[in-house]
């Protein structure tokens, strides 16, 4: 399994939180709740069937950057249902579906609670719309008007992006239902975002490492040893002086010819022994 980034992760742990607070906080596990508070479309619609489609509605605007931030809205909400898929296929999340009511021709995301949907103009009403008499200054058919502040009213503009693709389908699964926490994603949050795999590759990971570091000591220990040994052996030997003379002593009584130099530093020095040649 992959690395998650630190949005993802977001996402993850908002999904466990909601979950923990138990059965009043399941409309924060609704994908649709999410989908409009994450990303800033007006409205989302999608059509499935044989000809799949999927409309992108924005506020009308002359922004350039925001024209720019809305013409990615599309990669985005695929990037989040695509994320969906992939927590469910590691095991963390299961798709919770809502029973239908009835069959529909479409799915459409919008605030009920502000406007209502004219599928026959395919255009948004105010609920509260303001009626201004515009005949006088524009002629046929206007947009709405509503009221975006105390005593200030806009024509309420919207535009529309169609895209013909399948992905409607993957919107029509995941869109729509509850996005439920499995145990495996509650464990990773719990354990700051660490898989069980990833917790258990540490633990081996530290315990070969001190094996190393415990091996490694040995290895220190073993070879100071031998340096001790050999540092040892090559030094000189110091004898005493009277054992010296024993020596000296000994060599004359055998009728051997010097074959060891004695030196006053009391290092011994040997050289090659010459055999004592025998008396006629």
């Amino acid at each position: 399994m992959r690395l998650f980034s630190e949005p993802e992760n977001k996402i993850i742990k908002e999904l466990v939180d909601a979950k923990s607070r138990g059965i009043d906080a399941i409309q924060h596990l609704q994908a649709a709740k999410i989908l409009r508070k994450q990303f800033d479309f007006f409205a989302l619609k999608w059509t499935v069937g044989r000809a799949p489609s999927i409309s992108i509605y924005t506020r009308h605007t002359e922004d350039s950057s925001k024209i720019e931030e809305y013409s990615k809205l599309y990669f985005k909400v695929a990037d989040f249902i695509y994320f969906l898929k992939e927590l469910e296929s590691f095991g963390f999340i299961a798709i919770q579906t809502i029973t239908k009511k009835q069959e529909r021709e479409y799915s459409l995301l919008y605030d009920r609670n502000k406007y209502k949907y004219d599928d026959n103009k395919n255009e948004f009403i105010p609920i509260n719309e303001h009626p201004i008499d515009t005949s006088d200054f524009i002629k046929g058919d206007t947009p709405p008007f509503e009221e975006v502040s105390p005593g200030v009213y806009t024509l309420l503009q919207v535009d529309r992006h169609e895209i013909n693709l399948d992905f409607a389908n993957d919107l029509e699964k995941y869109g729509l239902g509850i996005i439920y926490p499995l145990p495996l994603a509650v464990d990773y949050v719990n354990h700051n975002f660490q898989t069980l795999e990833q917790r258990l590759l540490k633990k081996q990971f530290y315990t070969a490492l001190w094996a190393a570091i415990l091996g490694g000591v040995s290895a220190i220990a073993a070879l100071g040893a031998l340096i001790y040994t050999l540092a040892t052996d090559n030094k000189p030997t110091t004898i005493d002086r009277l054992d010296l003379e024993r020596i000296e002593t000994a060599i004359k009584s055998n009728h051997i010819s010097e074959p060891i130099e004695i030196i006053t530093n009391d290092t011994i020095v040997v050289k090659q022994v010459q055999p004592a040649q025998k008396k006629k």
